[in-house]
């Protein structure tokens, strides 16, 4: 279960409040995912990559996006919320790693 739901309702009234301008809202909401969203950080990024960034430095650069394109998610509930997040998250992950990497190449050149 995600801490949306187990907060018995709690995610739903703050995607509710987000959607109406809420901004503290919206961020409250995605403390409640923070946790799981670490862990998929930390468990995503390749080791050699952990030495530019951290799973919580990830984690930030995904609410701060996810702040930036709220007013594009279409979903209604706090599950599709949080997969939302992830994908953000996901995006993330691939473009730090693509930094890294490429970085790493251009000094093998």
């Amino acid at each position: 279960m995600t801490p949306g739901i187990d907060n018995g309702g709690r995610a739903r009234v703050l995607l509710e409040s987000a959607r109406g301008g809420d901004s503290s809202a919206l961020g409250e909401l995605m403390e409640l995912f923070r946790t799981q969203l670490l862990i998929a950080a930390d468990n995503g990024l390749a080791p050699a990559a952990q030495s530019k960034a951290a799973a919580s430095d990830i984690v930030q650069e995904t609410f701060l996006e996810a702040q930036r394109l709220f007013a594009r998610f279409q979903g209604e509930h706090a599950e599709q919320f949080r997969a939302w997040l992830r994908s953000i998250l996901e995006f993330k992950l691939k473009e730090h790693h693509n930094r890294y990497f490429h970085s790493q190449k251009r000094q093998l050149d």
